[in-house]
């Protein structure tokens, strides 16, 4: 698949999976707003959600390859060089599974990148495989990587058993 293509059908799964997030918080008795665009793309949150008095700016990462194997991506910095998302303003982190919406408190996974990461080892450039082909996402815990041809950001693989100390609940998808 050629790269602008991938760039494109990525974006657009992206919005579909966001769309999900809204219905499914919804379903729960959540006022679920969205931001301004530039409030996205500057502080880095998808949606301010709303129930009982307590409000949280929430992070959407949508379904991901690497879910299926226990992984997650964190993003550190962009690739115009500014922030990640993970030191935006969203309170929250919402990851998308087959079935759920897993939440997660996002000010424990800093403390845990910001202990854990180790910046004196060199990026990684590729994924590394194993012998059988598959992804090596073990190996790639707590590593840097910025390897994808598309883009120059900085991202930090974690399982979710890393970030399980950050977990605050899950929501099951609705369906249409």
């Amino acid at each position: 698949m050629e790269l602008r293509e991938k760039i494109r059908t990525d974006y657009q799964k992206g919005k579909r999976d966001e769309g999900k997030f809204a219905d499914t918080v919804i379903s729960y008795g959540y006022e679920c707003l969205k931001p301004s665009k530039s409030i996205d793309i500057y502080e880095r949150w998808d949606y301010l959600i709303k129930k009982n008095g307590k409000k949280a700016r929430v992070q959407v990462k949508g379904g991901k390859k690497a879910h299926k194997c226990g992984y997650t991506w964190i993003e550190l910095t962009k690739d115009d060089g500014t922030i990640g998302w993970l030191y935006g303003k969203a309170d929250v982190l919402a990851l998308m599974l087959p079935d759920r919406f897993d939440f997660y408190l996002m000010s424990s996974i800093r403390e845990l990148i910001e202990k854990r990461v180790d910046k004196s080892l060199p990026v990684l450039k590729a994924i590394p495989k194993k012998e059988n082909g598959e992804n090596d996402y073990y190996y790639m815990r707590f590593r840097q990587y910025n390897g994808y041809n598309r883009r120059d950001d900085t991202t930090v693989i974690v399982s979710f058993e890393d970030i399980k100390e950050a977990f605050i609940k899950t929501m099951k998808i609705t369906e249409d």
